[in-house]
C-alpha cells in the first residue's frame, strides 16, 4: 500500500470514527433531552458538561482530519475525496445538523429559564429596597417621637 491509499484509509477511519462520534453525541442528546424541560439545575449543568466531553472527542477528530487535509498531498489543489469518504462526512454532517436544531430548542429553553430566573431576582431585590426604603422612612431618629395624645 502506498503512502497515498495509507492516507485515504486514515482519512476513511478519521471520517468513520467522527460519525460515530456524531451518532453519539445525538443519542445522548436525544435521551438526555427531558432534563432541560426539568427544573433541576444541577442534571442540566451535569448532561451539558457530559455533552461537552463528546462534543471534544469530535473536535478532536475534526483537527486530526484537518492536519491530514494540510499536510497531504493527496487531498491539495481540492482533490474529491473517495465516494466512501464523502459519504462518511456527509452521513455525519446530517447527524450534527440534527443535533444543532435540538440545541436551538435547548437554548431556547434554557434562555426562557433564565429570563424567570432574572425576573424573580429582580422581584427579589426590588422588595428588599422597598422593605430597606420603608424602614427607614418609618423609623424615626431617637428623639423625635410624636405626642399622639395631642
Amino acid at each position: 500500500m502506498n503512502t497515498s491509499e495509507q492516507h485515504i484509509t486514515v482519512l476513511r477511519t478519521l471520517m468513520a470514527e467522527a460519525l460515530d462520534i456524531s451518532r453519539t453525541l445525538k443519542a445522548y442528546t436525544d435521551e438526555h433531552y427531558d432534563v432541560f424541560l426539568s427544573g433541576d439545575d444541577e442534571k442540566i449543568v451535569a448532561v451539558v458538561n457530559d455533552r461537552e466531553k463528546i462534543i471534544e472527542k469530535l473536535v478532536s477528530i475534526e483537527y486530526q482530519i484537518d492536519d491530514l487535509f494540510e499536510n497531504v498531498d493527496a487531498f491539495e489543489n481540492g482533490r474529491a475525496l473517495p465516494p466512501d469518504a464523502e459519504a462518511l462526512r456527509r452521513a455525519a454532517r446530517a447527524v450534527l445538523r440534527d443535533v444543532s436544531k435540538k440545541d436551538l430548542d435547548i437554548m431556547k429553553i434554557i434562555g426562557g429559564k433564565m429570563k424567570i430566573y432574572k425576573n424573580e431576582t429582580l422581584k427579589a431585590r426590588n422588595k428588599k429596597n422597598i422593605s430597606a426604603y420603608m424602614k427607614t422612612v418609618l423609623s424615626e431618629q431617637p428623639g423625635d417621637s410624636v405626642d399622639l395624645s395631642k
